[in-house]
């Protein structure tokens, strides 16, 4: 919504978090599971418990798109307020592995989106 110039609405008061995990850190440990022939029995969470706020996702739209001013909204019904993922097991499989820092992605993203985001939004984007 940004990128085409559109308001974005935040429903609640935006301290709501979620852990996110970069796609090239994905592939990354996709290719070390598949490398070392890493095996478990359960699934294993791709996430580092670091939790970034929807405030903190405004900050860093800020920093790539210079008119971001979001409209508060009412809380969701049933929305988790916070989700983390505990990384233990995943760092256990992995000892080496280092999840790119939240900024780094987001640019990377935004980067990839300018280049491809007509593509795959339809429309011209600012």
């Amino acid at each position: 919504k940004v990128m085409h110039g559109d308001q974005i609405v935040i429903n609640g008061d935006g301290t709501i978090t979620r852990d996110f995990t970069h796609v090239d850190d994905v592939v990354q440990t996709l290719f070390l599971a598949l490398q070392a022939n890493v095996t478990h029995p359960t699934p294993v969470n791709l996430a580092f418990g670091l939790p970034v706020s929807l405030l903190e996702i405004v900050d860093e739209l800020r920093v790539h798109f210079s008119n971001v001013a979001p409209v508060f909204g009412p809380n969701r019904t049933g929305d988790i307020q916070h989700s983390q993922n505990d990384p233990r097991l995943l760092l256990e499989l992995f000892p080496s592995l280092a999840p790119r820092e939240f900024s780094e992605g987001f640019a990377a993203t935004v980067e990839w989106l300018r280049r491809q985001g007509e593509k795959v939004a339809n429309r011209p984007i600012h």
